[in-house]
């Protein structure tokens, strides 16, 4: 009995560790269902397997806290042409990734603050 309810529990530690330190990294999401990320948009991979991420920013220390978003849908061709290594802020919701090289995906609807830099 004590085995069957330790098996129950699996599935819920599984989808709380897939979410990772990354998944609340950006802002909070709003009553619409929509939330704001900003990073540096970046294309990485090697062609023909190249993709659009953002890069939010880390804590300072190195690498740790910083976050790639994948991004999903019609606006990740905009961004890889126009904003490539710019600071962009994004409006959209989350995603489920659709590559395993990725724990977070977004789905921007909108562009807040065009990139700068570069």
């Amino acid at each position: 009995m004590r085995s069957a309810g330790l098996r129950s529990l699996v599935p819920i530690l599984a989808l709380l560790l897939a979410a990772g330190p990354g998944a609340c990294a950006a802002g909070p999401e709003r009553k619409d269902g929509l939330r704001t990320i900003r990073g540096v948009v970046r294309v990485v991979g090697n062609e023909p397997f190249t993709h659009v991420v953002v890069t939010s920013p880390g804590d300072g220390a190195g690498d740790a806290g910083r976050v790639d978003y994948l991004i999903a849908g019609p606006l990740a061709g905009e961004l890889r042409g126009r904003h490539q290594g710019r600071t962009i802020t994004l409006e959209g919701t989350d995603c489920p990734p659709r590559s395993p090289l990725f724990r977070n995906c977004f789905a921007p609807t909108r562009i807040l603050e065009p990139g700068k830099g570069r």
